[in-house]
């Protein structure tokens, strides 16, 4: 009976222990929460479109694109980069170097949010007249200014969370889940006070970075941080050394996203492009299993190759990508199969983009092999090698939008996506499999050993 139990003990703690448990278990709290976060965001949607009108709607639009774009380059790559030191440290125990590296970071940070927000705050008479010709956003733009460092500082907050394996509260306060929340009961509150002037949601999402800023203070107080004690951790010229490689990255990546839609605009018709989001909105729903898997492995990365526990981080990295794929092929059979009937529900004119839909399923589903292989050079100081492949693989998506567009019109912009992630995808793996003496994706023995166990205990 003793022997039995023993057994039985050592088993569920072999389970609880292996990476693969885990990741299951802290990615499907993190997509849980991510999807709460998706649903108040078409919920916002219908809201806005149904009781404030398509002119509300649009100007949401515009504002929550220029609040995006700017806190990318107010961060300065700042968030990433404390993402992988303050896991360092937290794996080490030195904990009283964080202290130190938060209040460099926050620094950083809020100088660039300054900085941007005031140069939003004297353009926005020529981005509202000359950029989007509509001279009634230069009063939001104007305002908006105000609470960019509010947001990047909550974004910069967001990553810590991360770094410390606080995965719900990262989840929560990285855009748009928590923003999509508190916006949602808040323009609901409006409405029922105010009626429905044009200028509410506008003015419910300016609140709901004020409320989640102070918030997240909340949260940093919660971790010991401002408690702590404070210990030199790393100069201002190095943090800045590997923030500007990230900054250069999260660019690229930015414009790799708009790159098919702007091609689009310029040589195909207005039609074309609406299909072309709406299958790539359809697409980007495998994206859901990548965040939940990549918003725990981030840390985790970065602690076990700073403490040289390479064998571990090896399993680590392959099952994180075994995982991704496995649960990214449904995803994209259910996307291929029934995408002429998917493509319907945004209206008879959509019918025929389900070709594109499938296609840019699969560009997805190739997505999941890159994913991983971007974190772990993130994460292990190759962010100088990130930068190269994406810089190149910008120009390859480029050139082929270029050439192919004017051929096959948006599927030609589906086809460059593809061949720009497959681009990706063959040059990182071949990179770490040099550099670090291994493949993403080997060591299927273990994950399936992994698995077997996790299915013995289950049934």
């Amino acid at each position: 009976m003793k022997a039995s139990f023993t057994k039985v003990h050592n088993l569920r703690k072999q389970l609880v222990d292996s990476p693969l448990f885990f990741y299951l278990k802290s990615g499907t709290l993190a997509l849980f929460m991510r999807v709460v976060g998706m649903g108040f965001g078409y919920l916002l949607t219908f809201f806005i479109a149904r009781y404030y009108g398509a002119e509300a709607l649009g100007l949401f639009s515009i504002i929550l694109t220029i609040i995006l774009i700017s806190s990318v380059l107010s961060r300065l790559g700042i968030d990433t980069a404390l993402l992988r030191f303050i896991s360092e440290f937290h794996a080490k125990k030195e904990e009283s170097k964080i202290k130190d590296l938060y209040f460099k970071g926050l620094f950083v940070s809020l100088f660039g949010g300054c900085l941007v927000g005031l140069a939003l705050f004297f353009s926005a008479p020529f981005i509202s007249q000359v950029i989007f010709s509509k001279p009634q956003l230069e009063f939001y733009i104007k305002i908006l200014s105000f609470f960019l460092p509010l947001f990047s500082l909550t974004m910069l907050h967001s990553q810590i969370l991360r770094a410390r394996q606080k995965f719900l509260s990262y989840v929560f306060f990285q855009y748009p889940t928590g923003h999509n929340i508190v916006l949602f009961f808040t323009l609901l509150v409006l409405f029922f006070l105010l009626g429905n002037f044009l200028s509410a949601p506008i003015y419910s999402f300016f609140f709901s970075i004020f409320l989640l800023f102070f918030l997240s203070m909340f949260f940093m107080y919660q971790l010991g941080i401002f408690s702590s004690k404070k210990e030199h951790s790393l100069s201002f010229p190095s943090l800045l050394k590997t923030s500007f490689p990230l900054l250069f990255v999260s660019s690229l990546l930015l414009l790799m996203n708009w790159m098919d839609t702007i091609m689009l605009t310029v040589f195909s018709s207005t039609q074309e492009v609406g299909v072309y989001n709406a299958a790539l909105r359809l697409a980007g729903l495998s994206n859901l299993i990548l965040f939940g898997v990549n918003s725990i492995t981030g840390p985790k990365f970065a602690s076990l190759y700073s403490l040289g526990k390479m064998k571990e981080f090896k399993k680590v990295v392959q099952i994180s990508t075994h995982v991704i794929i496995v649960f990214s092929f449904p995803v994209f059979l259910i996307l291929a199969f029934f995408s002429p009937y998917l493509m319907s529900f945004f209206g008879a004119d959509f019918i025929f983009g389900w070709k594109l839909l499938i296609i840019l399923a699969f560009g997805q589903f190739i997505n999941s092999f890159a994913a991983p292989a971007m974190d772990v050079m993130n994460m292990t100081g190759r962010e100088k090698v990130v930068q190269y492949i994406l810089a190149f693989s910008l120009f390859l998506n480029f050139t082929l939008n270029y050439l192919l567009i004017p051929l096959y019109g948006s599927q030609g912009a589906a086809y460059a996506s593809v061949a720009s992630v497959l681009f990706i995808v063959i040059c990182s793996s071949l990179y770490l499999r040099k550099s670090l003496g291994f493949w993403l994706f080997g060591g299927i023995n273990y994950s399936l050993s992994s698995l077997r166990l996790l299915l013995k205990k289950m049934f």
